[in-house]
């Protein structure tokens, strides 16, 4: 019995350690280098938006009119004008590659690079309920 319990014990301290270390694990600097990269003017290419339900995806591709465009400031501010409406929200950059709007909204950073940004969330209503947006821009 006192054999199996050590066993149990070790095999546990083992798991413990393959699931805390990681490739990679994301530090300030990170977060830091991403809002860099955020910061300034996005023009929108396309949103898109993918309502599932009846076990169908349904997609709407809005195309961004000229003029539309996403600012991520300095100041933790995004200004945003889409569709030939504007708004401001306080954005963040969080650890796992998400930015969070207004402390409420957090959109997953699919690509960002010097030339393309894609923002894509999922809000899960049930199993088969789902609806996604994903905007695309460019700078």
């Amino acid at each position: 019995m006192m054999s199996q319990i050590k066993y149990f014990i070790a095999i546990a301290f083992i798991s413990f350690l393959f699931m805390s270390c990681s490739k990679k694990d994301v530090t300030d600097n990170d977060i830091t280098i991403t809002n860099t990269k955020l910061q300034g003017k996005w023009v929108f290419v396309n949103f898109i938006t993918n309502s599932h339900y009846s076990n169908m995806d349904h997609i709407t591709t809005t195309t961004g009119s000229n003029g539309d465009f996403m600012t991520f400031s300095t100041n933790q501010q995004l200004y945003v004008r889409l569709l030939g409406f504007d708004d401001t929200f306080t954005y963040s950059v969080l650890k796992n590659s998400r930015v969070l709007l207004n402390g409420v909204d957090t959109f997953d950073l699919k690509t960002l690079n010097e030339n393309q940004l894609v923002l894509h969330r999922k809000n899960v209503y049930s199993a088969s309920s789902y609806k996604e947006e994903t905007y695309n821009l460019i700078k």
